[in-house]
This record gives C-alpha cells, sequence and structure tokens, in this order.
C-alpha cells in the first residue's frame, strides 16, 4: 500500500544519510563485553569456533544418546556462525566485538526499513517509524545479545525493498532472489515461512496477471529462485558443512508434535508482553496495538497487497503455534517493524481526510518516540553492569574449577552449551518429557559426573528446579564437592 507521492531523488538522498546519522547512537547504547546464560548464543559461538577450527558442524560438546537428544539440536544453520567465524579469529569469546557486529546489523536493517518504508509513505513519516523501530527498548535489550533475529530481520527487509525494486522485473532477477531467500532460511529456519509468502506472492501476481506470456515469466521466475534457494541451503548446509538437516528438521517437527498445542498460551503470552512494543500506552491498552496492526494490514492487502502482506500473516501464525514463548517478544523481531508500520497505517487512514494528515501523524509518532524516554535511560543506566552470565565472576570461578577436572568429566548443567563452550567439558542437561528414574539411568552410567546447581538464592538469575529435586532424592548417591556464591557442584560417587 502506497500513501505518498514520489519525491525528488536529491530529497530520498538527504532522508538516507539523515537516518544513517540518526542511527549511528546505537553503536553506544548497551553495547557490552558480558551475555546473558541464554544457551543458543553459545551454539552459534560453538559452531563459529568449529568452523575456525575445522571441526565438525555438530560437534557442540554435548552429550548426546537416544534417551537425552530433544534437549538441543546438533547445530543450527550455518548463516550466523559463518558471519561469527572471523570475529572468532580474532577475538575470541570476547563478547564486545560481537554486540558491534549485532548492532552493525541493526543499522543496516534500519536503513532497508527506511528505504521500504519510504516508497509507501512520506520521507518523514518513513524516518520517524525507522527511528520507532530501531530505538525499540524491546530490540536494545535484544540487540546485546548475539542471535540471529536482527540479522534476520535486515535480510529480510532487503527481500521487501529487492521486490519493490524495478530490477526485481529484470530476466534474471530470480539469482538475486533466490540467493536472498536462501540468506534467511540459513540464518533461520523460520526463513521457511518467507518462502510460503513468497510462493502466495507470486502466484497472486499470475493471478492477477491475464497475459500468458507474463504468467509464464512469474512462474519461470518463482520456480528458479524457489529451486536455487532450497538447492543452494541445502548444498551449503548439508553437503558442506554436514550440520545434519533431516535431524535439524526432525528437531523442529518433534517440538510441534511431543508438546501440547499452545496456541491460546502463545496469543496470551505475547499479548501480555506487547506493552515493551508500545511502552508508553501498552501497560493500559496494549489489544488495541494488535487490532491496528491487523486492521492496518487488512487496508494494506485490500488496496495493493506487496511481498510484507503476505509474509505478515504467514510469520505471526508460526509464532502463534510454534511451542516455545518463553523467549518473550525475541520472534517477533523480524516483523516488529511490519507491526509498527502497519498500526500506523490504521492511524493515519483515521485521519486522512484531514488538511494537515501528515502534520498529525508525525506529532503521533513523535508522541510514542516520547515513550521511549524511561525505558531506554534504564537501559542506558544498566549497560556497564556485567550480565548474569558466563562473563560474572561467580561464574568465571566455577569454569576454572570444572577446567582441574578430568577430560572424561560430564557435567551436567541447565546451560548445557554454554557450559560446554567455556569449560571445554562434555555437558548435559535431561530431556523436557523425562522422568525421574529415567534420568537417573542415564546419569549412572557416566562416571566421573558433576552436576552443577545454581544456587536458589544465590547471585544468578537461573534457578534448575528440576535437578535440585532430583538432587534431593537422590542425595544419597552424590557428594557436595564445591560451591561458591552462585552455585553448588555435587559430585557423583563411584558407581
Amino acid at each position: 500500500m502506497v500513501i505518498s507521492s514520489v519525491q525528488p531523488m536529491n530529497i530520498s538522498r538527504l532522508f538516507s544519510i539523515g537516518v544513517l546519522l540518526l542511527l549511528i547512537p546505537l553503536f553506544f547504547l548497551n553495547v557490552k563485553d558480558s551475555h546473558d546464560w541464554g544457551d543458543d548464543f553459545a551454539q552459534y559461538l560453538i559452531q563459529a569456533r568449529n568452523i575456525v577450527e575445522g571441526r565438525q558442524q555438530t560437534d557442540n560438546g554435548l552429550i548426546m544418546n537416544s534417551e537425552n537428544n530433544v534437549y538441543a539440536i546438533k547445530a543450527y544453520p550455518v548463516g550466523l556462525p559463518l558471519i561469527l567465524a572471523p570475529i572468532y579469529y580474532f577475538f575470541g569469546l570476547s563478547i564486545f566485538p560481537y554486540d558491534l557486529l549485532i548492532t552493525a546489523f541493526l543499522v543496516f536493517a534500519g536503513f532497508f526499513c527506511y528505504k521500504f518504508l519510504s516508497a509507501k509513505i512520506n520521507h518523514s513519516s518513513a524516518l520517524l517509524i525507522t527511528l520507532l523501530f530501531c530505538y525499540n527498548p524491546l530490540l536494545l535489550e535484544i540487540k546485546k545479545s548475539i542471535l540471529s533475529e536482527i540479522p534476520f530481520t535486515a535480510v529480510l527487509l532487503i527481500l521487501l525493498v529487492w521486490t519493490e525494486h524495478p530490477f526485481y522485473r529484470k530476466k534474471y532477477s530470480w539469482l538475486i532472489t533466490g540467493l536472498i531467500l536462501c540468506a534467511l532460511v540459513s540464518l533461520r529456519l523460520a526463513g521457511l515461512t518467507v518462502i510460503i509468502a513468497y510462493t502466495l506472492f507470486e502466484w497472486n501476481a499470475i493471478r492477477l496477471n491475464l497475459k500468458n506470456n507474463e504468467r509464464n515469466s512469474h512462474y519461470k521466475k518463482l520456480g528458479y529462485s524457489l529451486f536455487l534457494a532450497i538447492s543452494l541451503f541445502y548444498s551449503v548446509n548439508e553437503l558442506f558443512f554436514r550440520i545434519d538437516v533431516p535431524g535439524l528438521l526432525k528437531f523442529y517437527l518433534t517440538s510441534f508434535s511431543s508438546l501440547s498445542f499452545k496456541g491460546a498460551e502463545n496469543i496470551s503470552d505475547y499479548y501480555t508482553q506487547l506493552k515493551f512494543v508500545f511502552p508508553f500506552f501498552g501497560t493500559s491498552i496494549p489489544s488495541f496495538w494488535i487490532f491496528a496492526a491487523f486492521a492496518g494490514w487488512l487496508i494494506s492487502f485490500i488496496k495493493s497487497p506487496s511481498l510484507s502482506e503476505f509474509i505478515f500473516p504467514v510469520y505471526s501464525l508460526l509464532i502463534i503455534f510454534y511451542p516455545y514463548s518463553d523467549a518473550g517478544l525475541r520472534f517477533i523481531i523480524p516483523i516488529l517493524p511490519l507491526l509498527i508500520f502497519y498500526a500506523i497505517i490504521f492511524l493515519y487512514n483515521l485521519i486522512s481526510k484531514s488538511k494537515y494528515h501528515f502534520l498529525i501523524l508525525n506529532i503521533l509518532i513523535v508522541f510514542l518516540l516520547c515513550g521511549y524516554i524511561r525505558p531506554v535511560s534504564r537501559i542506558i543506566s544498566s549497560q556497564y553492569t556485567v550480565e548474569d552470565g558466563p562473563q560474572k565472576n561467580t561464574s568465571q570461578e566455577l569454569f576454572s574449577y570444572i577446567k582441574r577436572t578430568p577430560q572424561n568429566t560430564s557435567i551436567v548443567f541447565c546451560r548445557a552449551r554454554a557450559m560446554s563452550l567455556y569449560s571445554g567439558r562434555p555437558s548435559q542437561y535431561p530431556g523436557k518429557n523425562q522422568t525421574d528414574e529415567e534420568i537417573h539411568a542415564i546419569l549412572f552410567k557416566q562416571n566421573p559426573l558433576y552436576i552443577v546447581l545454581p544456587k536458589v538464592n544465590g547471585q544468578n538469575e537461573i534457578i534448575d528446579a528440576r535437578m535440585e529435586k532430583y538432587i534431593e532424592k537422590n542425595i544419597i548417591l552424590y557428594t557436595m564437592e564445591w560451591e561458591n556464591d552462585a552455585f553448588k557442584i555435587y559430585k557423583q560417587k563411584n558407581n
């Protein structure tokens, strides 16, 4: 949906430069040299290490067997590890350069967000909406983490800009489209939803074109693009890096089938947390922004559907039905710019008959930006604190002790991949559905074995009630070996 007229090229360039200048402060906001205990970042760094050291991508230090292999996948697609590998080569496990890289991707995403929006709305509103996206407190919190959501969002916005570029209509545009689609799936398997949305988008174009030659052109563009994306993804990830694509697909399909349906629970969680997207109003009326976003999407879809109008609902269905909402609003990030844009589209349609509609719209967006002042101030005040994670002193003491254990020691820890990365010892954690008896049968086979428990009232934010209960029940089989202010280690007695 386009709600602005074409403006002079020099104005567009001026605003593009302005966007980049206004996004530079992101490099000074919440860029840290420490990370939280999130386990996904450790997997990405392990795979980056494996690329640098010539190891198999599936060599993640986790103890895998038929009983506990549901805890984590062996390897993610190699998109982000490939990007991280040069940084690992030069800086190892120092977090700061990785945070700078993720911030650079956010700036990149912001620039293409502006390019996407400026084709649909006037330049000043597009710039303000871009700031509303990039300085969102949710995004500022997440950009300190080494995760794939922000790079994925940047590439997704490139795709949206590309499909509306004049070159997209050229004969060999499918080459670029296929490469972008492959990059998306290689960054996150959720990129498959983009492939589905792109297929629907092209089918709609085919349906609307009455001329046979134009239909044939769309058929070829769609077929070639999908073939290139899928074959290149499989070749790079399975044939070259051997990440075990079938195992990856099986893991996610098992997640859907083995866990109970969580659609209603996910909707409830996202509804509650949506206040962080629009913090000024969110505490009182998050439902308004949900309604506004989907109403704005419907308006855009009815008037003139572009690729974004297909991506928004398809990706939304994924995060609603995927049985894991514990990561908060992290999964919403790829459609966050669309969520904000469609909400603004709805508001614009309410005031479009006014003579000063763009002025009113811009004032409203600035009003929303003012809602960021308090949460962003809190982020600034805490950005020099050490995250509760591997870089904390108590965690470093823990790793130092474990590194003195025998090389064949098995470690049980609720952040097994982080433990493997920082201690260099084989690590594991029981699967979600295992009973205490099943856990005991697995652990009893391993010797020496250490169970690391975070102290419930200790100096950390992670808890492990499950293994705490297991130790209490089987305390006769373990001895307290070591502790500090945040952790305690139990050693399994000789079998």
